[in-house]
């Protein structure tokens, strides 16, 4: 830290906020880095520990700053929340007392955070707005499927329905 601030202030380096055309062109990065920091923690390797649930939360509190701002409040941000937020609902689902994965068939639907899945609802809802469909909004309709096991062969329907209406 020392010697970047040292470099900045000898290089005389002005820091400044990006305007709009390289905001937009920038944020596909940070979404992107944001959900690689959301999936090292969902499927981690670190530590001997499989779920980070710390990275996974902090990569939620980075995309919803994200909406707080109107420049980067995008579909696409909102997209990404979503399907962060689809995902973190299973957390407590997804292993057992001993640490091991427990496969999605027998995850016990009681022990998801129907909170967390309306919080993934409502960021999906705002994501379909404007003519943009990136894979983060293919990805949490997916996640919101397997968000509601019991209905799954209606959720397929719904699925075809939203993909053919973007």
């Amino acid at each position: 830290m020392f010697r970047a601030k040292e470099k900045l202030r000898t290089e005389k380096i002005q820091l400044g906020f990006p305007t709009e055309n390289d905001l937009v062109k920038r944020l596909d990065n940070v979404l992107h880095i944001i959900y690689l920091l959301f999936s090292e923690g969902y499927y981690s390797r670190t530590q001997n520990q499989i779920l980070r649930k710390d990275f996974c939360i902090e990569a939620l509190r980075l995309g919803v700053l994200l909406t707080e701002y109107e420049k980067t409040n995008r579909p696409k941000t909102n997209a990404l929340i979503a399907l962060m937020f689809f995902h973190s609902s299973r957390f407590n689902a997804r292993q057992n007392e001993e640490g091991e994965l427990i496969l999605y068939e027998q995850q016990d639907e009681d022990a998801w955070d129907s909170e967390l899945i309306h919080k993934g609802v409502y960021f999906l809802s705002l994501s379909v707005t404007g003519e943009e469909l990136i894979t983060y909004h293919l990805e949490a309709r997916i996640a919101y499927c397997h968000c509601t096991k019991k209905d799954s062969v209606e959720n397929g329907k719904r699925f075809y329905n939203f993909i053919t209406s973007c």
